[in-house]
């Protein structure tokens, strides 16, 4: 009697290990491939800023998302290597569920780009009038985008043109003054079609003496005063003769807003952005990214080495770099800081900045160089 309830006991304990250790097992290789992924992850998307490669494991599906088709054929074999029993639902993006509907335009002045999708997220950056963003993705009312120096975020559908025909074959003109306005008709008392910012892209359909007839994305159509647009060629060749100070101190009083790259608000990337693009130049978004732009310059120990025009970048380590200026000259820069302002590193400049100075890391120049993105004549980006 006391064997066979002991028999039974031990019976009990076996059907309740066998049942536990699948488990542990799946538990122990489901870790190992998540190791796997991270470590993909950083090979692949180090900067999640402009990369995507999200994923999770649940209950044996592994689901995610990546724009990186070397990603998805690298975890593919991966799986098929090791025999696993998840099934893999890792997409690549843009999502086949948008069909064509993959590249669209902006269709206002400045747009928002968000962290997250929702107007209460984080505005990342911003997105001119004119500019062609990659659509990856479509969540509810909001689309994930990728804006050309391939910044991630997400933008509302309401701010964004599907093939829009007509401005797409239209010859593009830009616009130059800091903000105004495309009016109804060719005058300044008629009522207005949209608002503008400096940098705007914008098709143009005639053109008069001082009115030009112009159609934006959404084939809206109006009139912008022609002394305030330029043809891209135009608009390059005089850009490599701007004065750094003179288009500079455009900017000055302009509000510091975090995310923003235009004339209306701007961080301080968004500031040396703005202004860089107007010197023919499409710098990264953040400045941890523009520190890699350009050569390095040793300074100094007046600044003496550096010129108008070099970025300065600031924070509490090389590693970590938070803050952007452009220098003058003489000691002075200027950059976004509660607004565009100027700051020196004299000590006996009544724009002395010591705040600055003390964390200043380095200098770079992208002026001429090589390794920065150039602004092109027929699409500008």
């Amino acid at each position: 009697m006391e064997s066979s309830n002991y028999s039974k006991v031990n019976l009990i304990l076996f059907l309740i290990l066998s049942s536990f250790l699948p488990s542990c097992n799946q538990a122990d290789n489901e870790e190992e491939i998540l190791n796997y992924l991270d470590v993909l992850k950083e090979q692949y998307v180090p900067d999640t800023r402009v990369g995507i490669f999200d994923y999770e494991i649940h209950e044996g599906v592994l689901f995610g998302q990546t724009d990186q088709k070397e990603v998805l054929n690298a975890v593919t074999k991966y799986l098929s290597a090791q025999n696993s029993y998840l099934i893999d639902s890792l997409e690549l993006l843009p999502s086949k569920s948008l069909g064509a509907d993959t590249l669209a335009v902006i269709n206002v002045s400045v747009a928002n780009i968000r962290s997250q999708p929702g107007h209460s997220q984080e505005l990342s950056t911003q997105a001119l009038l004119g500019t062609p963003v990659k659509v990856l993705l479509k969540e509810g009312g909001w689309y994930k985008v990728q804006t050309p120096d391939g910044y991630l975020g997400y933008i509302e559908n309401g701010v964004l043109e599907f093939n829009p025909k007509e401005y797409n074959s239209s010859e593009k003109v830009i616009y130059a003054s800091s903000f105004g306005f495309v009016y109804s008709r060719p005058t300044l008392n008629s009522p207005t079609v949209s608002d503008l910012s400096l940098d705007g892209l914008l098709g143009k359909i005639s053109m008069a003496a001082d009115y030009t007839g112009v159609v934006l994305p959404d084939g809206r159509k109006g009139y912008v005063p022609t002394r305030e647009l330029m043809n891209l060629a135009d608009f390059l060749k005089a850009s490599e003769h701007t004065n750094i100070a003179q288009l500079t101190s455009r900017f000055l009083g302009i509000p510091y807003l975090w995310g923003g790259t235009s004339f209306k608000g701007a961080d301080c990337s968004g500031f040396t952005r703005t202004v860089f693009l107007n010197k023919g130049i499409y710098l990264p978004r953040d400045a941890s990214q523009q520190a890699a732009a350009g050569i390095r310059i040793e300074p100094g120990a007046e600044f003496e080495n550096l010129l108008e025009g070099d970025l300065l970048f600031f924070g509490p380590s090389e590693s970590k770099v938070t803050h952007v200026a452009v220098y003058l000259g003489g000691q002075r820069f200027i950059h976004s800081s509660g607004m565009v302002r100027y700051g020196s590193f004299n000590r006996n400049s009544p724009e002395f900045d010591e705040f600055n100075l003390n964390r200043f890391l380095f200098a770079k120049r992208v002026l001429g160089q090589q390794n920065v993105k150039y602004l092109n004549a027929n699409t500008l980006y």
